[in-house]
């Protein structure tokens, strides 16, 4: 039988197989560890952070020194490994397991001098001990300080010891599968070492305990919860950033020789407790100190160590990265849980509520060790509650300086001599919301600072003691007495209140700056720079000047700017008005263009606000509100229907909702006109007024008699007889609709027409049938020759009405009904 060469040589065989160990953990560690170096290589950092990385582990750091060679206690030292010639080193950076919080430590090449990553801080099983360490004694091994710099917060981080614990089928060395040794915060008896003698056995190294130990000895580093030595062992490779290294495990190696344990036992030499054996090459190390005085310079530059108030200036920190009164906030829902419970809080729930604050900063929050040294330092009996009294006090950080005091007692003074009595209602009322801006940050969640007093009844008074409590919890958050100084000034009005104060200062030059910095490509700096603008403006002097200097061609730019620049937009026309309210006459016509052109425009969500500009401005300087096209606009306005009712202020009001809390406020504060004002009371009435003041209205009344006199008697010339009819019964009809347009015209701002159609056919008709009266009287029922000259109308049947009726049907005020009886036409049809 033939056979392929494919069938020769053989096919592939399906075979099952199991795979053993943690190989989804193995797995899930090689993909993070790839998606971190993808992210990494994206951003351009891997060498930047690998060269960190080396500069940090390899830093010099100093070595302890001793005349008589003995080791100390809180000496730096360098575990070096006998066998290999190398030196104990650590590798903080990269964990054992994802999350597992344990570091890496392997035996490496002994540098030329003490590195950071190989040398080591041998410190005592409790802040006591000191002296000389001995044989048998209790110690543990610190990773140097100098590789637990937070460089984010520049503070040290936990520090970690040399750990080890039972081996099991979770925990054990990677390589030899011996017990695992690793560096960890952990700071019970899995970290506790214990040194014998490593040239010695028997009773030569029994009889060594309680000697002190020499830089020269070669010593076994026994685990003391296990009782394993430290090993290492030269065929055990570790691969690390820093090469290949020797793995580091506990294990204790033996040779084979015979030892006559039982002979020595029975004549006396040994004890059943004594290690029989000498300590293998790869359980030997030397703890070696620096060969001279200057090996232990110190040349470093650690933080200080963490401390109760270094902790509170972190939290203050953290906090007022965002926003000034996020200590306040603190304290205040602090001292809201204090009157509702006992005064006191878990160290947990503490702690919870000050990251609630701290983590809307966006950077890195503090760390759980550094919250429990802040916390055991106030927890009181070690019970696990907190006093808030304690914690407030503390993080307020005593009382205020008597600048500051002095600062906070002007302020109070002042509101209670421009107010009187100091409730929250004058504090709103005096409160300017635009402090806050320079002291927070874009990112920042707005903060309601007038709900964080205590009193918060509007009608309770505000007490001094008050009053300096929330500042001095403002004040915590500000470190420079001048910036201190200015919120005040800022939240309170000192500026605006005391013009005065401006006079102290070269205006000319503050409006100058603040016109350099109008061309800034930062909306929140043109728009500080226009309030500075205002404020400057004190008398007509500085107004001139700031005429000259701005507003005459930069500042009509800023009033035409994007419409989503509304906090900009509104305070250049804050800036408008504090223009009329000085002098009006001096108003620019460039300036008065840009307020027509807002106000022209229907979608513009600052319309209504320029019209009320136009409105104010065409009364005290009527001349310039003329010469650029203003009246026209403001009686484009009067027969617009979507003018009426504030329908454009609420259409103003879709399209400011987007806009940032301050912008709403101010467009408030500018729009004094009510919601629901009907504009055709403000600008008809001051249309006819303006027309009727230089002789405009009584000639065009005159001039519309006469047109329709004519246009009636050609009409009843030229029209049928049923028609010409219909024409004489128009007198009576216009004497009833004219006394009602009179109420109809005082209805007409609570309940007007919504159709522009029928609001055009009742003014018109009634002005239309008040002139045909007068203009043909024929056929009246009664005398109107007595009746003076009519004015659109209005005057024209008051001493008659009461005592007409039309076919029948009597009048009623402000809603006469007509029947189209008899071909008599009805008014709602004309």
């Amino acid at each position: 039988m033939q056979f392929t060469p494919q069938q020769l040589v053989g096919a592939g065989r399906y075979s099952a197989t199991t795979r053993i160990g943690n190989w989804n953990e193995d797995l899930m560690l090689e993909e993070a560890r790839m998606k971190d170096y993808r992210a990494q290589k994206q951003k351009g950092g891997l060498g930047t952070v690998y060269r960190r990385k080396m500069e940090q582990a390899n830093g010099r750091v100093p070595v302890s020194y001793w005349d008589d060679g003995f080791l100390r206690y809180n000496s730096y030292v360098v575990v070096e490994h006998v066998q290999t010639s190398g030196s104990l080193a650590s590798d903080v950076w990269e964990e054992t397991f994802t999350g597992s919080g344990e570091y890496v430590v392997s035996v490496g090449q002994r540098p030329p001098h003490a590195t950071a990553r190989t040398t080591f801080l041998l410190v005592g099983p409790s802040e006591r001990s000191s002296g000389i360490v001995k044989y048998g004694d209790s110690f543990r091994l610190m990773a140097n300080e100098a590789l637990r710099v937070d460089l984010t917060t520049n503070s040290l981080l936990p520090p970690l010891y040399l750990r080890s614990t039972l081996k099991s089928e979770r925990a054990m060395s990677p390589i030899s599968s011996h017990q695992n040794v690793t560096l960890s915060p952990i700071t019970d008896n899995s970290t506790l070492w214990v040194a014998t003698k490593g040239d010695a056995s028997g009773a030569e190294k029994f009889l060594a305990t309680s000697t002190p130990i020499s830089t020269h000895d070669n010593v076994g580093l026994v685990h003391k919860m296990t009782g394993i030595l430290l090993h290492a062992d030269a065929k055990y490779v570790i691969a690390t950033d820093f090469g290949n290294e020797t793995e580091v495990c506990c294990a204790t190696m033996k040779n084979h020789s015979k030892s006559f344990n039982l002979h020595h036992e029975r004549q006396g030499d040994r004890s059943a407790d004594m290690h029989a054996k000498e300590t293998q090459s790869p359980n030997l190390w030397r703890l070696a100190l620096g060969s001279s005085p200057g090996a232990a310079e110190e040349s470093r530059a650690l933080p200080a160590p963490a401390t109760p108030a270094i902790v509170l200036d972190l939290i203050v920190d953290a906090l007022t990265r965002t926003s000034v009164f996020h200590v306040r906030a603190l304290v205040h829902s602090l001292q809201a849980i204090d009157a509702k419970t006992t005064g006191l809080m878990e160290r947990e729930d503490l702690k919870w509520a000050i990251k609630a604050l701290e983590s809307s900063s966006g950077k890195a929050a503090l760390r759980d060790d550094q919250y429990d040294v802040l916390l055991s330092a106030l927890d009181e009996g070690k019970k696990g509650f907190i006093r808030l009294t304690a914690f407030i006090d503390a993080i307020r950080g005593g009382s205020l300086s008597p600048s500051r005091m002095a600062l906070v007692h002007d302020t109070y003074d002042g509101l209670t001599g421009a107010y009187g009595d100091v409730t929250l209602n004058v504090l709103r009322q005096a409160y300017d919301k635009c402090c806050e801006k320079p002291f927070q940050t874009i990112k920042s969640k707005p903060v309601n600072f007038l709900t964080l007093w205590t009193t918060q009844d509007p009608a309770r008074l505000v007490s001094l003691h008050e009053f300096v409590d929330v500042y001095k919890d403002v004040s915590r958050a500000i470190a420079d007495d001048s910036m201190f100084d200015q919120l005040l000034k800022n939240a309170w009005g000192e500026m605006k209140k005391d013009p005065m104060l401006l006079e102290m200062f070269a205006v000319e030059r503050i409006q100058n700056c603040a016109r350099g910095l109008m061309s800034d490509t930062d909306t929140s700096v043109r728009t500080a720079a226009l309030r500075v603008l205002r404020y400057s403006m004190i008398n007509c002097a500085s107004t001139a000047q700031a005429i000259k200097l701005v507003l005459i061609r930069a500042f009509p730019i800023l009033l035409i700017r994007d419409a989503k620049l509304v906090g900009e937009r509104i305070q250049a026309l804050k800036v408008v008005r504090r223009l009329m309210d000085i002098d009006a006459s001096q108003v620019p016509t460039s300036v008065v263009r840009s307020v027509v052109a807002i106000a022209n425009h229907k979608e513009d969500n600052l319309r209504r606000v320029a019209l009320e500009t136009l409105r104010e401005l065409a009364i005290a300087n009527v001349s310039v509100v003329m010469q650029c096209n203003g009246i026209k606009t403001l009686v484009d306005c009067i027969l617009d229907p979507t003018c009426q009712n504030g329908n454009d202020v609420d259409r103003s009001g879709d399209s400011i909702k987007g806009a940032s809390s301050s912008a709403k406020q101010h467009a408030a504060a500018v729009l004094s006109t009510h919601a629901q004002t009907n504009l055709l009371d403000n600008y008809m009435v001051m249309v006819l007024l303006s027309l009727g003041h230089c002789g405009l209205l009584q000639a065009l009344v005159a001039l519309a008699i006469e047109l329709l006199s004519e246009i009636l008697h050609l009409s009843a010339r030229l029209l049928p007889d049923q028609h010409c009819a219909m024409l004489l019964a128009l007198p009576q009809l216009v004497a009833t609709t004219a006394y009602s347009q009179v109420d109809y015209l005082a209805d007409l701002q609570s309940k007007p027409p919504e159709d522009r159609l029928q609001r055009e056919r009742a003014i018109r008709s009634s002005e239309m049938l008040a002139e045909l009266a007068h203009a043909n009287p024929i056929g009246v029922s009664f005398n109107l020759a007595a009746i003076p000259e009519p004015v659109l109308g209005i005057t024209m049947t008051n001493d008659t009405i009461n005592a007409t009726h039309f076919f029948g049907i009597p009048t009623r005020r402000g809603n006469l009904e007509f029947l189209n009886v008899s071909g008599v036409p009805n008014l709602n049809t004309m």
